[in-house]
C-alpha cells in the first residue's frame, strides 16, 4: 500500500521538476526527465502486468 503512495509521490515530483525546467528554459533537461518519467511509468505498467 505504501509503495503505490511512494510511487505517485515520484511521479508527482517528477512532473513538477518537468514543468519548472521548461519554465525556466532547460529544454534539453526537460526532454530527458519527460523520457525517463515515461520510462518510469511504462516499466511499471509491464511489471503490475506479470
Amino acid at each position: 500500500m505504501n509503495e503505490g503512495r511512494n510511487e505517485l509521490i515520484v511521479i508527482a515530483i517528477l512532473g513538477i521538476v518537468d514543468v519548472m525546467t521548461v519554465w525556466f528554459g532547460y529544454n534539453e533537461l526537460a526532454t530527458n526527465i519527460s523520457s525517463g518519467l515515461i520510462g518510469f511509468i511504462g516499466g511499471k505498467a509491464v511489471v503490475s502486468r506479470s
